[in-house]
């Protein structure tokens, strides 16, 4: 697999979840175990503290976003449908995202629910996805406007 976007994701569960608890789910519902031996779709996952977990290799299929080949799955563990992400997950979130654009120069970044009729990935992390692709679309049109200044 060859990655070309990556998709955000909650956990819809508590901010307390675990990664392993997350496993288990996952080992339930897919049983789709990763070159690592993690059964996570996700090919990353963000607690609450920050920490960031590689499940899968970056182009490994994973099991998070129908259809999912090219997509690289990032969820943030908590509900943010109801709460917020907390500053370190947004933090490390920023830096996986900005990490995976430069090396796969991918420039889609969405969430679960632009590619499937859920609320994945709560609201309040949508929102900020929104924010970043608004930031993202400016600093593009601002480099396309400096190069044609410069061919002029």
């Amino acid at each position: 697999m060859i990655p070309n976007k990556i998709v955000i994701h909650h956990s819809a569960s508590g901010k307390e979840t675990t990664m392993e608890q997350i496993n288990e789910w996952h080992k339930a519902r897919f049983n789709f175990p990763s070159s690592f031996g993690s059964y996570v779709g996700y090919h990353y996952v963000i607690e609450n503290s920050g920490k960031v977990y590689q499940c899968r290799r970056d182009n490994e299929l994973g099991a998070h976003s129908v259809p999912n080949d090219g997509k690289i799955g990032v969820c943030l563990v908590g509900n943010f449908q109801k709460d917020f992400p907390s500053d370190a997950q947004i933090a490390s979130l920023e830096k996986v995202v900005n990490e995976l654009k430069k090396v796969y120069n991918i420039t889609e970044v969405l969430g679960h629910r632009d590619y499937n009729p859920t609320e994945c990935p709560g609201d309040n992390l949508y929102k900020i996805i929104l924010q970043w692709r608004v930031s993202w679309l400016r600093k593009l049109i601002q480099e396309i406007i400096k190069r044609l200044k410069i061919n002029a």
